[in-house]
């Protein structure tokens, strides 16, 4: 036994159901299992049991996730029940009041770049025109090509002369990847004459 987990050992050579019924015995029992697959060319089965009222998830303790909360002006990290950014004075109650589209522009500015890809892909579903600014701006700076080629999809799917204007600059870009990817959505858009 190591720590507080148990390792079976199964054979399976000769009779290899025998693994479907053990996983069903343990299961039965309630006790969490984890069974490993097997090796490539080998028949053997490792099931690791784990001791009752011990919490597991893919071989690592089960940890309390830290919940963060940013200032939608700023974006400065704050407490979950400040009202008032202690940074830039923004009542949190003004947020609430914006429509989705705006609470979605203004997640463009977000620290996390995944949340930031988020609300580009979302203004694109939208075919929001009124993010093409913020767009604009973004590609001014960015550098990071996943989230320009978020960009770009966006682009896509909003269509229209100004949404062509951008993509024509982006096959001006520095990144190959870059230039690519808008030369082949500009033949999309024309292709589907937006």
């Amino acid at each position: 036994m190591v720590g507080n987990d148990i390792l079976l050992f199964v054979d399976c050579i000769m009779f290899p159901p025998i693994r479907f019924f053990i996983e069903a015995v343990l299961f039965v029992f309630a006790r969490p299992v984890k069974p490993y697959i097997p090796f490539p060319r080998t028949s053997k089965l490792y099931i690791q049991v784990h001791e009752p009222g011990q919490q597991k998830h893919c071989g690592a303790s089960i940890q309390q996730m830290k919940v963060r909360q940013f200032c939608p002006n700023c974006w400065k990290e704050i407490t979950m029940k400040a009202y008032i950014c202690p940074c830039c004075g923004y009542a949190t109650s003004e947020y609430e009041s914006l429509s989705y589209e705006k609470k979605l522009i203004c997640a463009l500015k977000h620290p996390v770049r995944e949340n930031r890809m988020l609300a580009i892909q979302m203004l694109g579903e939208l075919q929001s025109h009124a993010a093409l600014p913020a767009f604009t701006s973004i590609l001014e700076k960015e550098e990071d090509f996943y989230v320009i080629r978020e960009i770009i999809r966006a682009l896509n799917k909003i269509g229209g002369e100004e949404s062509k204007e951008l993509l024509r600059r982006l096959k001006t870009h520095k990144s190959k990847l870059v230039r690519k990817t808008a030369c082949q959505t500009l033949q999309d858009i024309n292709g589907r004459g937006i």
